[in-house]
């Protein structure tokens, strides 16, 4: 547990440097080593990257990247 505890805090620390180093990261949340970053298209407004459920140019234009990343099946 020790391990996951330090490993979390070190999640963190990049997770606050991902929001510092990009415009479209708005906040950034983790609990242990789960995180999330949230997609935003303006700093000012906050308006999400995607719609709730939905997709967008941005995202469809990452699907490529993703599929190369995915691990494989099974």
């Amino acid at each position: 547990m020790a391990r996951a505890r330090q490993m979390g805090e070190v999640m963190a620390g990049l997770l606050a440097d991902l929001a510092a180093r990009h415009v479209s990261v708005g906040a950034v949340r983790s609990i242990g080593l789960f995180g999330i970053a949230e997609l935003i298209r303006n700093r000012q407004t906050r308006e999400p990257m995607v719609p709730f459920n939905g997709t967008s140019p941005e995202m469809a234009a990452l699907r490529p990247a993703r599929a190369d990343r995915a691990a494989p099946p099974g």
